[in-house]
């Protein structure tokens, strides 16, 4: 399940990324005010410029690469709901990998996958399980998963 935006949430990633800004803002402001000191290391090292143009670019490459990954995963999302196939999945088993994201444990599953466009096959799969929805997870239950018609190791499981 790909994380989803939450409307009026804009502030989550406003205001870290105007603190680092304003923050680095005034580092180079205070270079460019500052007396520079002589020293046998090279000038940009010992500067605030540098430091100052670090903390405004860094949260925003972290913060452009955080938000294209998660519409990379909305896109496969989008795209496994509309051109992806039906299928019927058995549960082997399931275990958590240890990560969780936002308290959220990412789970690995067996699952023998049953769908009409590629030959019966046991895949493993992982992803990340609400915890409201775990107890869905018993070995030999039937989840509907949608398989991608190019490639059978792309699933969506449905719970």
């Amino acid at each position: 399940m790909a994380w989803c935006y939450i409307k009026g949430r804009w502030w989550i990633f406003a205001i870290p990324l105007t603190v680092f800004t304003l923050v680095g803002a005034a580092m180079i402001v205070m270079d460019t005010i500052a007396d520079p000191a002589k020293s046998p290391v090279p000038p940009w090292y010992e500067s605030l410029l540098f430091l100052g143009i670090f903390f405004i670019l860094i949260p925003w490459i972290g913060t452009l690469l955080i938000v294209l990954s998660i519409r990379r995963g909305q896109q496969r999302e989008r795209d496994l709901l509309e051109r992806g196939v039906r299928g019927l999945g058995t549960l082997i088993s399931a275990s958590e990998t240890g990560l969780y994201t936002n308290d959220i444990p990412q789970i690995e599953m067996i699952i023998d996958i049953r769908s009409g466009i590629h030959p019966d096959c046991r895949i493993s799969h992982r992803e990340h399980v609400n915890l409201t929805d775990l107890h869905k997870l018993v070995p030999g239950r039937e989840l509907t998963v949608i398989v991608d018609p190019d490639d059978r190791e792309n699933i969506l499981v449905i719970l």
